[in-house]
């Protein structure tokens, strides 16, 4: 079961409960909160993972959007994830995004 589906699952407990209601609401704060930095930790890892695949800060923000409705400009990622961990030297990326494009225009031939 995935962290996810487990905090839903105790979201969905607490309001079969016979708990007082202001501790039920206390319950579900602390949950959101925690389900919420599991996806944010989930779209960071998502990005670094694109990134590393060659992709650009420009496809990678407009993914995040999408993926998991966090709006972020390009520059604002990049300087979130400057220097984090398991993302891969620039040079390194950006032969992936070269290689990525020849692949893409080989196939289109």
């Amino acid at each position: 079961m995935s962290e996810k589906t487990k905090t839903i699952a105790e979201l969905a407990d607490y309001v079969r409960s016979d708990l007082p209601v202001q501790e039920i609401i206390d319950n579900f704060q602390y949950l959101i909160q925690k389900l919420d930095y599991t996806n944010r930790v989930a779209a960071i890892t998502k990005a670094i993972e694109r990134l590393n695949d060659g992709c650009t800060y420009d496809y990678v923000a407009a993914g995040l959007r999408e993926w998991y409705g966090i709006d972020i400009s390009s520059q604002e990622l990049a300087l979130l994830l400057y220097g984090a961990e398991g993302l891969l030297p620039r040079e390194i990326r950006y032969k992936r995004q070269l290689a990525k494009q020849e692949k893409k225009a080989n196939q289109t031939e």
